[in-house]
């Protein structure tokens, strides 16, 4: 905790106990990175500096202001436990577990709130906790697997502090350590590490090697049939019609008519546009 008092960075969530604030934050940087946040974040508290006045929003002008951040259905959770704590007249769940029933949070996010906002004794463990514990104890078990995750988190929460100020500074020194020394990309930087005296990864040369993860299951291929209009009439691009992934983009009129039944001229060969027809895979 030492190490990240002296080296941590400057962020503006970590300057607030606000739960609103800390569980924007939050949300916004699941599977995105610090850099691409920090712009979003301020205009965003800008523009809904209360969770009535996210609650309160026309979709429209939420979904406009994430335009550019991805993973769309963020932003509809976002509204969605809004609109819940704004029933319940602002207050915001203080505990893990009623928090964990906010859409869109999850037992990371649950835990991040909890400490960070309410000094609740709760483990986070996100990417960058797993790899620091996996390289300090030298463990090669599957950090894709929910049990290893499970296994981590009660690990953490055994050794963590008792003080309110104390468990808020404990979390995020584990995941800025991760996130910053004992990184994912290229090889750890472990003799800037306040760990590295007792390290087993270290100590026995397996660092870079770890953590272990299993491979991912490919990505199912989805195919679309569109239309556009070519010509000086507007074309009916929707917005917030797209299926599936799409939902919340915009997109041309879509349907899943087999290719092969479109008369021949109005196909065209795959990533070529046609007037009156066209093909988008």
């Amino acid at each position: 905790m030492a190490w990240y008092r002296a080296n941590a960075r400057d962020l503006p969530w970590r300057r607030t106990t606000d739960p609103y604030q800390i569980w924007v934050s939050e949300i916004m940087l699941q599977q995105t990175r610090v850099a691409a946040v920090l712009g979003y974040y301020a205009r965003f508290l800008e523009t809904f500096p209360t969770v009535e006045a996210l609650a309160a929003a026309p979709e429209e002008r939420l979904m406009k202001l994430w335009e550019g951040l991805g993973y769309y259905s963020r932003a509809r959770n976002l509204q969605k436990a809004a609109r819940i704590v704004a029933e319940q007249g602002g207050r915001f769940p203080d505990t893990y577990q009623d928090l964990l029933a906010l859409p869109g949070v999850g037992d990371y996010t649950a835990s991040a709130i909890a400490s960070a906002a309410f000094g609740r004794r709760e483990a986070a463990v996100d990417g960058n906790v797993l790899r620091v514990v996996m390289r300090l104890t030298d463990c090669r078990d599957d950090i894709a697997d929910p049990k290893v995750k499970k296994a981590v988190r009660a690990q953490i929460q055994a050794v963590m502090p008792e003080a309110e100020a104390d468990i808020r500074v404990f979390n995020q020194a584990t995941m800025e350590l991760g996130a910053t020394v004992c990184a994912p990309n290229g090889p750890p930087r472990c003799l800037e590490c306040p760990a590295m005296a007792f390290c087993k990864g270290r100590l026995r040369g397996t660092a870079e090697d770890l953590p272990v993860k299993g491979a991912k299951k490919p990505a199912g291929w989805r195919r679309r049939r569109c239309s556009c209009w070519c010509g000086t009439e507007r074309s009916p691009c929707g917005s917030g019609r797209g299926p599936g992934c799409w939902r919340a983009c915009g997109s041309f009129p879509t349907w899943r008519e087999p290719w092969t039944r479109l008369p021949p001229e109005r196909r065209c060969p795959s990533g070529a546009w046609s007037p009156g027809g066209g093909r988008a895979d």
